[in-house]
């Protein structure tokens, strides 16, 4: 019994010790290639395309997201969790995806509408329904679409048969609409300066006490705040 205590207090400190050596590693790796990203973005975000008017009719810059897109991609390439390749796979495939038909639809800014405000998923959809292809059409294709590549980069299996298979395509269907969700719930939160961030920052938060993924989550925390 006694030894068994032992182990366990010795499992404990080994966990507790790897956390910490994370928690330090994100702490300084992640901000600073943030920093990077935005000294290297900002001087290309000058020109009057990356100029929007925001909700309280001030003039902003886009850089902010561009720079921040471009943090996460850098920081899911599998070379930064050599002990995760298979979720730092699906992150990079989902962050791109997002990234790029997101950056086409703000770009864009309405060109594509034809002079008919449309917002939101319904709104897109019925645009293309009535023959119109706006670029907000090709986000949710396009997220979409890498959802499914994340999704099966995740769930990529070696060898299925019969009951496996089945238990499969449920693991796989679930996993693509709960990335591609998120992105569409992130999408609703982004009316205000910041909440995205935030509501961004909470989910990670709540996301550390699984160690599958904590190490994922501080990365992401550390880029938020930085940010």
């Amino acid at each position: 019994m006694h030894r068994n205590f032992v182990h366990k207090n010795s499992s404990f400190d080994d966990n507790s010790s790897s956390f910490m050596k994370q928690v330090l590693y994100s702490s300084i790796i992640f901000p600073s290639i943030y920093k990077t990203s935005e000294k290297i973005i900002i001087p290309k975000c000058l020109s009057d395309k990356f100029i929007r008017q925001n909700y309280n009719c001030k003039k902003v810059n886009l850089y902010g997201g561009i720079t921040l897109a471009s943090t996460l991609i850098l920081s899911s390439l599998p070379f930064f969790d050599l002990s995760d390749k298979k979720n730092s796979k699906a992150m990079l495939i989902a962050t791109v995806g997002s990234s790029l038909f997101g950056l086409l639809d703000d770009l864009d800014n309405g060109k594509s509408e034809c002079g008919i405000k449309t917002k939101g998923l319904k709104g897109h959809l019925c645009a293309l329904k009535q023959g119109r292809v706006t670029t907000g059409v090709l986000k949710i294709l396009g997220i979409g679409f890498s959802s499914f590549c994340a999704s099966y980069a995740i769930t990529k299996p070696s060898k299925i048969s019969g009951a496996k298979k089945s238990m499969w395509l449920y693991d796989f269907l679930l996993n693509a609409t709960i990335i591609a969700s998120s992105s569409n719930l992130h999408n609703l939160f982004d009316l205000r300066p910041g909440r995205t961030m935030k509501v961004a920052l909470f989910e990670n938060i709540c996301m550390l006490p699984n160690k599958k993924i904590n190490k994922t989550a501080l990365k992401n925390i550390f880029i938020l705040l930085k940010a």
